[in-house]
């Protein structure tokens, strides 16, 4: 999963992307954990990359994202599912 982060602010500002620690939350990764977002007129935003990599198949994971900047905390819950093998 990919997401755009942006901020309605005059400047770039420094992030920080990382999971609550749960029994899921070793199954997800977050790419980049540190950036910056930049000021709304020099571009879309950042991109923030999730990955999944489950360790049992046919159940579904949630954990939740957190991404700190300055003063605001975002907090997005993440689910990844892997369907059940069926066979040839």
């Amino acid at each position: 999963m990919m997401m755009m982060m942006m901020m309605i602010h005059s400047c770039e500002v420094p992030y920080h992307a990382s999971f609550v620690s749960d029994r899921n939350s070793a199954e997800f990764q977050v790419f980049p954990q540190t950036g910056v977002l930049p000021a709304p007129a020099a571009g879309p935003g950042a991109l923030i990359t999730v990955g999944f990599t489950p360790r049992s198949y046919g159940r579904t994971c949630v954990t939740r994202l957190v991404v700190q900047v300055m003063a605001f905390i975002f907090k997005l819950t993440v689910s990844g599912n892997v369907r059940q093998f069926d066979g040839c």
